[in-house]
């Protein structure tokens, strides 16, 4: 899967974890807030909420929430969480893929 860089801030980072979440999805709660601790010069965090970027989900065919992409600096989906996941999990797995 492809993500087009343009979509989310900070588009010249070399990492880019996306949560795609909504409002209304309990196992959404918090996984933002877990996620951010990953931000640095080298990893952008961002969510796309259903309810505020509906557009955004349907250009990327997301039909469930949460799901979580991590990207490369090409926009190239190298992992995924489909559901909650926990800090650790996701910490191990950018680590993981930045380390290559």
């Amino acid at each position: 899967q492809q993500l087009d860089r343009a979509d989310f801030e900070r588009p010249d980072a070399p990492w880019l974890v996306v949560l795609f979440t909504s409002s209304n999805c309990d196992s959404c709660a918090g996984l933002y807030d877990k996620a951010r601790a990953l931000e640095s010069a080298e990893v952008v965090v961002a969510e796309g909420e259903y309810f505020a970027q509906p557009e955004l989900h349907e250009r990327y065919g997301v039909d469930a929430a949460p799901m979580t992409l991590i990207a490369d600096a090409q926009g190239v989906v190298r992992g995924s969480f489909l559901g909650a996941f926990s800090a650790p999990e996701l910490w191990t797995a950018v680590a993981e893929l930045r380390a290559g």
